[in-house]
């Protein structure tokens, strides 16, 4: 339990670190707690290599979520490679959560579940939060993809959609830097739409050290 409340400050203080939740967002992030909301029916499963910034993304959602209304002890951030946690199933965790601090249709329990392939038997507990309507909604994260893939096609269809979190693309650092990007127009084919990329003007001039 304590390891628990240590992963969850904003339980009591109604605010994620910057120093989990980073300053710079990742445009999944801003997604994600949109999602959550409006199709909240459907869990979110969030793969990508290690490094890439999926734990991020969870802290950046519950920080909007709280943002938007959502009260601080409803989501709970649980990290299930923790040598504390592992060894514990879901069910028993989402049962403790629900008990304690309510759970219902109209204000549900939001998990996010951080290397969500550590716990045993999860995909399971999954379709069984799914199939059985408990008051809860779910975002994971997992590294391990190639893990996953024969356990989602039978639990994950029509349970949850897979997000994929790649390294930081070039949209995104050109968003950091401020550039001034003109996106053109599509002109209807391939070769038209390039041809006007290419001609497009990009205000761009990186910063040299």
């Amino acid at each position: 339990l304590e390891a628990l409340r240590n992963q969850n400050p904003w339980e009591r203080t109604r605010k994620v670190p910057e120093v989990l939740s980073k300053s710079v967002r990742r445009p999944l992030a801003e997604e994600l707690w949109q999602t959550m909301l409006q199709n909240p029916y459907r869990f979110q499963m969030v793969l990508g290599p290690r490094r890439v910034g999926k734990t991020v993304a969870l802290y950046q959602t519950v920080q909007s979520l709280i943002e938007h209304g959502i009260p601080s002890d409803k989501l709970w951030f649980l990290r299930l490679d923790h040598p504390l946690l592992m060894h514990y199933e879901l069910g028993p965790w989402a049962k403790s959560l629900i008990a304690k601090f309510g759970g219902t249709d109209e204000s549900p329990l939001y998990l996010f579940l951080d290397e969500v392939n550590y716990s045993n038997n999860w995909d399971k507990w999954l379709k069984t939060f799914f199939d059985e309507r408990w008051p809860v909604r779910v975002i994971a994260t997992s590294s391990s993809t190639a893990a996953l893939r024969n356990r989602t096609v039978e639990s994950g269809v029509g349970r949850w959609s897979e997000q994929f979190l790649m390294p930081y693309s070039y949209s995104e650092f050109l968003s950091l830097q401020k550039a001034d990007i003109t996106m053109p127009q599509s002109h209807g084919d391939l070769f038209g739409t390039l041809n006007a990329a290419v001609e497009a003007k990009v205000n761009y001039a990186p910063q040299h050290s």
